[in-house]
This record gives structure tokens, sequence and C-alpha cells, in this order.
């Protein structure tokens, strides 16, 4: 929820107050937001991006209706874009062992789990020793790790147990993927 706040605050900061902080929201009409999204557009914004900065204005004008009493009587026409952000570039078994082999030795445990499972950046990175269970098999994330803020398990399994064993055999630190080597705290995955 933070991290959400986080970004609509600065959406209407950087965007939204700029084109249209000396209007009055009564005053705002479908043109003048045709106009932003030209004006982004044109700027070489992702119609994803621009449609976040109108799901801000939409909600301000939800928000000013369902005041008591309503601070806006009328909401313009705010129109959600087409979206192309599907996600692609995922790697063939044999491209994911040649990475494997050419990464570093402190990155290679980071590839090997993402890759097998599917885990985000950041759920690699949170990763701690005493979260992997070796008598079942298993990692245990804690829903505070997880995007979904979900507690799950993850399955240790095929090739998976042995390099955590390798990983666990040189650890020094009590997370399970070590941080980038002179890159501060960074891990370049």
């Amino acid at each position: 929820m933070r991290h959400s706040y986080k970004s609509a605050e600065q959406w209407v900061r950087l965007h939204l107050e700029p084109a249209f902080g000396a209007m009055k929201a009564a005053k705002l009409e479908t043109k003048h937001i045709e106009s932003f999204i030209d004006q982004k557009q044109s700027a070489g914004y992702e119609n994803a991006s621009i449609n976040r900065y109108l799901a801000a204005l939409r909600r301000a004008y939800s928000l000013g209706t369902e005041a008591l009493p309503p601070l806006v009587y009328n909401t313009p026409k705010i129109s959600k874009l087409e979206e192309d952000n599907v996600r692609e570039g995922f790697l063939e078994h044999y491209q994911y062992l040649a990475l494997r082999d050419q990464l570093p030795d402190h990155q290679r445990l980071a590839l090997v789990i993402g890759y097998h499972f599917g885990m985000r950046r950041g759920e690699i990175l949170k990763l701690r020793w005493d979260q992997v269970d070796w008598d079942a098999n298993l990692i245990r994330l804690e829903k505070k790790q997880t995007k979904g803020k979900k507690a799950r398990v993850a399955p240790l399994y095929g090739e998976l147990r042995a390099w955590f064993e390798m990983g666990y055999a040189t650890r020094d630190q009590d997370c399970i993927c070590l941080l980038s080597r002179g890159e501060g705290n960074r891990l370049a995955i």
C-alpha cells in the first residue's frame, strides 16, 4: 500500500499537477485529458505509464464525488489506453545453461532460483538460509517477502538441492544469494 501511495504521489506531482494544477476540477474536460495524453505520447511515454497517471486522476475524481458534501459533481471521461506490455524473453533450457555457466560463482544460485521458481528479483534477494527446510526439501517464503503478500513454499527438486547445498557450504551471510562483489548493495541478474 505504501509503495502505491508513493507512486501515485509522484504521478500527481510530476505529471498531473503541472498539466492540470492551475485548473479547477469542475473545469477539467475530456479535451484537456486528450491533450495531456497526446503530450505524453509525443514525449515518448508508454501507454502503460500514461494509464497509471490517468488512474490517479480517475481516483481523485472518484474520491471527490464520494465525499460528503461532494467536492465535484461531474467527472470527465477518462479513457484507458490500450497497453502492449506482454512479457517476453523467456530462456530456453539450453540458453539458461549457457548463461548460468557464464555467470560469476556468486550470481549463479540467483539465476538457478529465478529460472526454476520464477521468483521476482526482490523475492530472491530476501531469501535467507533459515527459510530452507532441508528435511522437507522446501523453502518457506514469508508473506512480507512476496509481491502478493501471501506466504508460500517452493520445493527443492532436481538440481536445485545440489545448488542450494553448494551455496550453503560457501555461505558467508544470512541471505541465500550473495550480493554482487564490488557493487555495493546490488545484485546484477
